[in-house]
């Protein structure tokens, strides 16, 4: 079976008026990826409000097979139809058209998960964020391993342009109530 979905959300809203003056102190963190894609604000608190008229378009599309495996991809952008600065300098958001989201999931069987999310640079296409995930096994002993890519964005403490980092863990439900989980991530 296939199922191919175009996914768009409107919102109205006024110009916001995020005074400059007032503390920012629970909004900083904007982290824009396929979650957020459609929701009303992409600010994580209510220091600050996204307004403007804007339109938030995507196509999921998923696959599922017989044996119950499946594939399930998104992808999406915004168009904000202002032209207020809102959002920092690299967060996807700064400018009218935002960067391009999207996930692919990949369930081949019950006890192995691919996964991988992307944020690509609207103009050149050039990746700004990866991430990919990688696990096997059932509840009692099931490996995995990460792999993340985040190009930096705030220029005021840039050290590398890019940070990157690989985890792996070994984790293990042995009984209902005791769960362990080992780990080494490297930066």
């Amino acid at each position: 079976q296939q199922i191919l979905e175009p996914i768009a959300m409107l919102s109205v809203a006024p110009s916001a008026s995020n005074n400059r003056v007032l503390p920012n102190e629970d909004s900083l963190d904007v982290e824009f990826d396929e979650t957020s894609l459609f929701l009303p604000s992409r600010y994580t608190g209510v220091d600050r409000l996204e307004g403007g008229t804007r339109v938030a378009y995507g196509v999921r599309h998923g696959i599922i097979g017989d044996n119950g495996s499946r594939l399930d991809m998104l992808l999406g952008q915004i168009y904000r139809f202002s032209d207020e600065d809102t959002f920092h300098e690299g967060s996807g958001l700064n400018d009218n058209a935002s960067d391009i989201v999207g996930r692919i999931n990949f369930r081949p069987r019950s006890w192995f998960d691919l996964n991988y999310g992307v944020r690509l640079d609207k103009d050149d296409f050039s990746f700004t964020r990866q991430e990919a995930l990688g696990a096997f096994g059932n509840k009692y002993l099931r490996p995995h391993v990460s792999y993340s890519f985040l190009k930096q964005t705030n220029s005021s403490t840039l050290v590398k342009e890019f940070v990157e980092e690989i985890s792996y863990n070994v984790s293990s439900n042995f009984t209902d109530n005791w769960f362990l989980n080992f780990g080494h991530l490297q930066a």
